[in-house]
Parts: structure tokens; sequence; C-alpha cells
């Protein structure tokens, strides 16, 4: 029998964890100076929440569900909606921190979304995938200190993913 959790309910609870820490600021409110803080945050918020949801929904196109767990794939889903809605994080923190997943992790899933939606709307979204991509070689590099993943799911090299079953074994 083969039971697969989705990410929403954990792409909800990480965005609220984020709102109700003051742990998000947004810097592509076009009109802020005219809204009141509270009216620029639910606005941040709604925004933030369903970005993820679509990010969600694009995943499910992919195998992201069999190699990582939902919280997982959650957190990436929340990631990429704030890195496109324009919210970046207060505090000089990493996104992998916050949201409490492996930067290896994070890395291969973004990046195996982003390439889907590359791939289905026949163009890179904003430049995002470039963008992406240094911003996970940064978390990469903060957390092995050697710019390389490995482990369970696969090995991260020049931004693709090699499943741990296709990986060349060396002896």
């Amino acid at each position: 029998e083969l039971s697969i959790d989705h990410p929403y309910k954990f792409l909800v609870e990480q965005i609220k964890a984020l709102t109700q820490k003051r742990q998000l600021a947004y810097t592509k409110a076009k009109d802020s100076e005219n809204l009141s803080s509270v009216v620029l945050a639910k606005r941040m918020n709604q925004e933030l929440l369903q970005s993820a949801i679509n990010f969600a929904n694009d995943s499910m196109h992919t195998s992201l569900c069999l190699q990582f767990p939902a919280r997982t794939v959650g957190a990436t889903c929340v990631y990429l909606a704030g890195r496109s809605c324009g919210i970046h994080l207060t505090g000089g923190v990493m996104w992998a921190d916050v949201l409490g997943v492996d930067a290896c992790d994070l890395t291969s899933a973004s990046m195996q979304i982003v390439e889907l939606i590359a791939d289905k709307k026949g163009c890179d979204i904003d430049g995002m995938s470039t963008a992406i991509k240094a911003d996970l070689e940064n978390m990469k590099e903060s957390n092995n200190g050697d710019g390389t993943c490995g482990g369970k799911h696969g090995v991260i090299t020049s931004g693709a993913f090699i499943p741990e079953a296709k990986r060349p074994r060396h002896q």
C-alpha cells in the first residue's frame, strides 16, 4: 500500500510560522507607501500563500513526493514562492535554516520544480533559475563547506540532480 502526504498542510504551517515570527519582508510592493503595515502584511501573506500553492500544484507533475518528505516539498514551495514574489527573510538568515530543511534537499527539489516550469512555459521565468541556483549555491556552501550535496536522495552538481540509483558507483 502506497500512501503519500501532500505538501499543502506543511506550506501553510510554515508560512504561518514565518509570519508570526515576523521573519518576512516584502520588497516588491509597488504602492507600499500608501498602505498600512497591516494591509501590506495581509497582501504579502496572500501572495506568498497563493504562489506556494501554485508551486505545490506544479510539484505534483514530478516525482518529488516520492523523493522527499511532504514537509521538504512544502518548504521548497514556500522558498520558491518567496523568491518569485519578492519576499526576503529578515535578520540575514538562510531560507533552509528558517524552513528547517537540508540545503541540499531544498536545492534539488527547487531545481526540479523550476526546470519543470521552464520546460512547460518554454522559458526561464524572470531569470529565476539563475537567481535560485546562485542562492542555493550559497546555502550549500554554508551547509557543507565544499559546495557539494550528497546523501540519501542524490547528488547535486552544477544545478543538475542525479538520483542515487543512476549515479556511477566508485570502487
